[in-house]
């Protein structure tokens, strides 16, 4: 990072019923980083979707962005420590706080819940999507308990922040779509967003796969899946 700027690569995207409920985002870069966390500060965030590797295939998919477990670190005015780091393959959830250093006014400590997806490589899908499926319900769960109140935006990027986010977040609008009237219009969907962030769903293999989620989704919901898997994570 050279200068403060109030500039980042990131788009706001409303939900199905929610005005600005994501914040679409590239993944930092290794000079981007104090800007993301500004973002997550200013913004007051308490979710980050992380839906890439730092490396895939041998090219730098996005910057390592928070310190090692128990550990902390500090990105310009930013100071993050990451309390916990638990793998629930394919997914990791992390428990980070963010400090911001220059107010002398008080000192808030905000948690943040981190949880990056490891088995989804840019451009491409998941072979499963039951374990994305997973972590979406594990994701609502604690933004609805998070949200009483006060609702925040949640933070999703892979690498540009187009493609597997633009999925994810389809996914989220859809379901809330076939939960209030018992069908979806994905086409529609992805329209939508596009027009709030460019190439939103990058390619025909995310597409078909956005149908495969909802489909799955709606095959396991007849079997309690949300129910059974959807309590908050007691550990966090």
């Amino acid at each position: 990072m050279t200068e403060k700027t109030d500039y980042i690569n990131a788009s706001y995207i409303d939900g199905y019923s929610q005005r600005c409920k994501f914040i679409a985002t590239q993944g930092p870069l290794d000079r981007t980083v104090e800007d993301f966390w500004r973002m997550v500060w200013e913004q007051e965030c308490l979710i980050i979707v992380m839906l890439t590797n730092t490396v895939e295939s041998g090219k730098e998919k996005c910057a390592k962005y928070w310190p090692d477990h128990g550990k902390h670190f500090t990105y310009g005015d930013y100071r993050v420590e990451t309390l916990s780091e638990i793998n629930y393959e394919p997914f990791i959830l992390r428990a980070m706080n963010i400090q911001e250093n220059n107010n002398e006014y008080e000192m808030v400590l905000r948690k943040i819940h981190h949880f990056q997806y490891t088995e989804w490589q840019d451009e491409n899908v998941p072979l499963i999507a039951s374990p994305l499926i997973e972590m979406k319900i594990k994701v609502n769960a604690v933004w609805l308990n998070l949200s009483e109140g006060k609702q925040f935006p949640i933070v999703v990027h892979g690498s540009a922040g187009v493609g597997r986010t633009g999925v994810y977040i389809g996914f989220d609008i859809l379901l809330d779509e076939m939960k209030s009237k018992n069908q979806v219009n994905v086409f529609r969907t992805v329209l939508n967003m596009r027009k709030q962030r460019i190439d939103m769903v990058q390619n025909m293999k995310q597409y078909v796969f956005l149908h495969k989620l909802l489909s799955q989704y709606y095959a396991a919901e007849n079997i309690g899946l949300e129910k059974k898997d959807g309590k908050v994570f007691e550990e966090i």
